[in-house]
């Protein structure tokens, strides 16, 4: 009845008249997700969108804190219609235009060869969803390889997009995590204008953005766990793979593999694969 009475108070153009008592009832309930939507774009709807965002964030908090989950699709949808409002011009598209799904990921590399026990984990781990993937190791291993490798060879299972992102771990300011997520949300098609300034702002909407889609992030060179967990997913059905030179002990519940320099069988069929076998044999044959 209080969802449908702010329903019915907007349809008649009088939003301001129902805020005092569905403020009242969603105190009551703050768990009920229906009605704590219906409230934030009430206040949206009367000229009140800095309540709407307060009002938000304490739904958002007492979810998590109790639940332990993001709050779902409806409370998230409500955000995103405050995000898109602008109390001087009236309502303006969240989405500047109907974008494909992000196709990011840097192309495959033809001459991958070996990992295959990585290539295994990782596929079983991303599949998983639950928790990111850390892959480490020494500079030039084949971090970025592995991962843009699976990443290509999993795409299908992520229909909604693949976001793939240089934090830049050996320049001398890495790349802030807000640019990178400015990146993704227009990549995503949020227009410019609803793109929030602050990081944390930026962060819930990614994750608002993700909820019930099926995105693979891919977050190449991290320079360490500050950088990425703004970053992250934060609800099945998507999954991310970070490389990073350290091992990121400190990013919670990720699964981690870490990359040693290629054997002698590995480094002589990828040898094979890029000069040719004829060639590797008659090396063999000289050196013999």
């Amino acid at each position: 009845a209080a969802v449908a009475f702010a329903e019915a108070a907007i349809a008649a153009g009088r939003p301001g008249s129902a805020v005092a008592r569905v403020v009242a009832l969603a105190d009551e309930h703050p768990l009920d997700e229906e009605l704590q939507a219906s409230l934030i774009e009430l206040l949206s709807i009367a000229g009140r969108p800095a309540d709407a965002l307060r009002r938000y964030q304490r739904v958002r908090e007492r979810i998590i804190d109790e639940m332990g989950v993001e709050p779902g699709a409806r409370v998230q949808r409500a955000y995103l219609t405050v995000l898109a409002r602008d109390r001087d011009h009236g309502p303006e598209p969240l989405v500047e235009a109907a974008l494909p799904p992000p196709a990011q990921l840097p192309p495959a590399i033809a001459d991958f060869i070996g990992r295959e026990a990585h290539v295994l984990l990782l596929v079983r781990a991303i599949r998983q969803a639950a928790t990111p993937v850390v892959i480490s190791g020494m500079g030039g291993v084949g971090k970025t390889a592995l991962a843009v490798h699976v990443g290509h060879r999993e795409a299908a299972r992520f229909p909604d997009g693949q976001l793939y992102a240089d934090l830049g771990a050996e320049l001398a300011e890495p790349v802030s995590p807000a640019r990178v997520l400015g990146g993704f949300l227009t990549a995503l098609g949020i227009a410019g204008h609803a793109v929030p300034e602050s990081l944390e702002e930026r962060s819930a909407l990614f994750r608002s953005l993700l909820a019930g889609r099926r995105i693979l992030v891919v977050l190449d060179n991290a320079a360490d766990e500050r950088q990425v967990r703004p970053l992250l997913p934060g609800s099945p059905g998507s999954a991310a793979i970070v490389t990073s030179r350290a091992r990121l002990t400190g990013l919670e519940s990720a699964r981690r593999v870490e990359l040693e320099v290629f054997g002698p069988r590995e480094a002589t069929a990828l040898l094979a694969r890029i000069a040719g076998q004829d060639r590797v044999e008659a090396c063999r044959g000289l050196a013999l």
